[in-house]
């Protein structure tokens, strides 16, 4: 199971990834968000990896 987990969370990383790309970095600033952040996530690493 810790396989189909693991494939469903990289899923949901690359999908959120790609709604997020779309805003402008003001936006995502706003948010919280720095581009840095947006490129762990679409490398597939944990938020909290820093």
């Amino acid at each position: 199971m810790n396989i189909i987990d693991t494939w469903l969370e990289k899923r949901r990383n690359r999908s959120t990834y790609r709604q997020l790309a779309t805003l402008s970095d003001q936006m995502l600033g706003d948010i919280g968000i720095t581009r840095y952040d947006l490129d762990k996530l679409r490398r597939g690493r944990p938020a909290n990896d820093r």
